[in-house]
């Protein structure tokens, strides 16, 4: 990668993992929640919360159904999952600013995880390209050159340090990740459910004879 490139990245990576403090995280009532003092999500905020997505979603797809079939022309209401969400929420008796908490800190700590995934690759190409640098101004003799490198060098070896401390992550977001990974699976199948019930939707909403566009 040119070097020009890589350090543009750096910067762009840096910018992006100076974010300001995680949201307040939930407190459901449904299962036994932890407090809205607490930082760490419990496995009770998460149960709550796929619980609130599932029957969400089992809503909308049932009203797909009968868009499908006929029966209601409420096509606009499958497009729409936030008043499902909260629908389901009251239903199962969570609380709806605790649900929405969980919902943006899930999302917030794998935005996080997949930051510092970018920035672990990202360093990996500062490292080889500081590198390829130092075996330069090894052999370099002439002055203006040796001067360009070291300045080079030392804006290199800024930014890898910057990145090596915005790579890593909190004991705090390590420890919610690794409980978000036993729901891993489950979370996974509601996101491709949602996915499903928006393409299926947008199909439905298209005037007939509209080509469809192809699925990735």
């Amino acid at each position: 990668m040119p070097r020009k490139v890589i350090l543009a990245l750096a910067l762009v990576v840096l910018t992006g993992c100076r974010r300001g403090p995680a949201p307040a995280p939930p407190t459901p009532t449904v299962p036994a929640p932890t407090t809205a003092a607490t930082v760490e999500l419990s496995a009770a905020d998460i149960e709550a919360y796929i619980a609130v997505r599932n029957r969400a979603l089992a809503r909308l797809e049932e009203t797909l159904t009968e868009v499908e079939k006929g029966r209601t022309d409420r096509l606009a209401a499958v497009l729409e999952l936030l008043p499902a969400e909260r629908q389901a929420a009251a239903g199962l008796g969570v609380d709806w600013s605790s649900y929405t908490a969980t919902r943006e800190q899930v999302a917030r700590l794998r935005s996080r995880q997949r930051r510092s995934e970018d920035t672990q690759r990202l360093l990996l190409e500062l490292r080889s390209a500081r590198d390829d640098l130092a075996s330069q101004l090894a052999i370099a003799r002439d002055p203006a050159s040796r001067q360009f490198l070291e300045a080079q060098l030392h804006t290199l070896a800024g930014q890898i340090a910057d990145l090596e401390e915005a790579r890593e992550l909190t004991a705090s977001e390590q420890s919610q990740l690794f409980l978000l990974e036993a729901y891993r699976a489950e979370i996974a199948l509601l996101n491709g459910r949602q996915e499903r019930v928006e393409r299926e939707a947008r199909t439905l909403a298209r005037p007939p004879g509209t080509p469809t566009a192809p699925v990735n």
